[in-house]
């Protein structure tokens, strides 16, 4: 996963696969991750997270135990659950399928949305996108309060290649309407409208 792109220190959209990276970089960096994991012999949910050089060179950064907010876009990548991973990971029981069986699937784009406003504001309306190959993880209703800041929810979207994606997640933006509570939509619509087939932007 790429989760470079970032405002005011708060990841903002995540893709899967990194755009940038070359696939057999990739491999190998999954192959480190997984022999990391082994020898701690660690049991559960982690993510192992590198950071890429301009010259395409991966170095380890560090080790995250447990879920991921945008664990979302794992799931839709990889086609499991990772929440029902982690329950029968502690429950000792059988997942039910092996890291042979795991393929990454098409292109993945992640929206987080955060509220922006300075003072507790109420969520007086909510219009979400729909549709196959979308998944909305929201954390709030209409009448909720919602703290300066908070994380309001993410927008998941898979489609074959990148620039479905990114076609995909601007019209979801469209849709998307948030009444009564100050988002981080306008940057996110400008952060989209600003990506390429090939590239983040600048």
């Amino acid at each position: 996963q790429e989760t470079s792109i970032q405002h005011h220190r708060r990841r903002m959209i995540i893709e899967s696969p990194a755009p940038d990276l070359d696939p057999g970089l990739a491999r190998t960096l999954r192959h480190q991750a997984a022999t990391l994991i082994s020898t701690l012999s660690f049991r559960g949910l982690a993510s192992v997270r590198f950071l890429l050089t301009p010259d395409n060179r991966g170095y380890f950064l560090q080790v995250i135990p447990g879920l991921m907010p945008w664990n979302g876009v794992s799931e839709m990548t990889l086609g499991i659950d990772i929440v029902d991973a982690q329950l029968r990971i502690v429950s000792g029981e059988y997942l039910g399928w092996s890291p042979s069986d795991l393929a990454v699937r098409g292109h993945t784009l992640c929206l987080r949305i955060f509220a922006t406003g300075d003072k507790i504001e109420t969520l007086l309306g909510l219009t979400l996108p729909d549709g196959a190959g979308l998944r909305v993880d929201w954390g709030f209703a209409e009448g909720d309060q919602v703290n300066p800041g908070e994380d309001l929810g993410a927008i998941v979207i898979q489609e074959p290649t990148r620039q479905a994606a990114i076609v995909r997640a601007k019209a979801a933006l469209d849709v998307l309407d948030i009444q009564g509570v100050q988002t981080n939509l306008p940057v996110l619509r400008r952060l989209c409208t600003a990506l390429s087939p090939d590239r983040f932007p600048c």
